[in-house]
C-alpha cells in the first residue's frame, strides 16, 4: 500500500473504525470482512489520517471534500457558536450518516454519527434492550432521559444512564459511546 496514494473517505470511515475505543471485536471483523479487508489496512489508513493532523488546524473543507458527496449542510447554534454542518453518507455504516462541524476558525468542532433524516431508531423499552451500534446517544437520551457524564474524551463517551422501572426501582447502567455511536451497555457495577 503506497503511502503516496491520495486519501480516500475509506481511509477516513477506517480511521473511525479504528477510533472506536470499545468497539465489539466481532463487529470491527465483520466490517472489515465485508470490504474485503483486514486490521493491517485499518491500522495504515488511521495513520495516513493521523499524519494529516486534522484536528489541529483548520480542516473542516479538508474532511468534507474528502468524505464528499454532502447530504445536507445547514448552520446550527451549538454551545453558543453558529456552526456549520454538514452531513455524509457512510460506506460502513448503513443504518447511519456522518456530522462534521464546523467551528468558526475553518476547524473541526464535532464529528458524530447521526441518523438519515426520516429513519427511525429501534423500539426499544428497556436499556438492557440495546444493542451496539444501532442507536446515537442523543437518541439514547430522547428515549430514556438524560445521560450523567462519567468519562468524556472525544470520539469517546462514557456515561451512566439511570432507568426506573415499572415497579419504582431503578437500574443504573453504563453506556459508551464513540463519535456518538453506542459501543457498549451493561449494569452498572457501582
Amino acid at each position: 500500500m503506497p503511502d503516496d496514494e491520495p486519501l480516500t473517505a475509506l481511509d477516513y470511515e477506517l480511521y473511525i473504525l479504528h477510533a472506536m475505543i470499545v468497539a465489539p471485536d466481532e463487529a470491527v471483523e465483520q466490517v472489515l470482512e465485508r470490504l474485503g479487508l483486514d486490521r493491517a489496512r485499518m491500522q495504515w489508513s488511521t495513520e495516513r489520517v493521523k499524519d494529516k493532523d486534522f484536528l489541529m488546524r483548520p480542516a473542516f473543507e479538508e474532511v468534507c471534500e474528502l468524505l464528499a458527496p454532502v447530504l445536507h449542510e445547514e448552520q446550527r447554534v451549538v454551545a453558543g457558536e453558529e456552526r456549520t454542518v454538514r452531513i455524509f453518507p457512510l460506506r460502513l455504516w448503513d443504518d447511519f450518516h456522518f456530522a462534521v462541524f464546523g467551528s468558526p476558525d475553518g476547524g473541526i468542532w464535532d464529528e458524530q454519527f447521526v441518523r438519515p433524516e426520516g429513519a427511525l431508531p429501534p423500539s426499544i423499552e428497556d436499556p438492557s434492550q440495546l444493542a451496539v451500534w444501532s442507536v446515537t446517544r442523543d437518541e439514547v437520551e430522547a428515549r430514556f432521559g438524560p445521560l450523567q457524564a462519567s468519562d468524556v474524551w472525544p470520539p469517546y463517551g462514557a456515561y451512566t444512564l439511570a432507568h426506573e422501572l415499572g415497579d419504582g426501582s431503578t437500574t443504573v447502567y453504563d453506556v459508551v459511546f464513540s463519535w456518538s455511536l453506542l459501543q457498549a451497555v451493561h449494569p452498572s457495577e457501582s
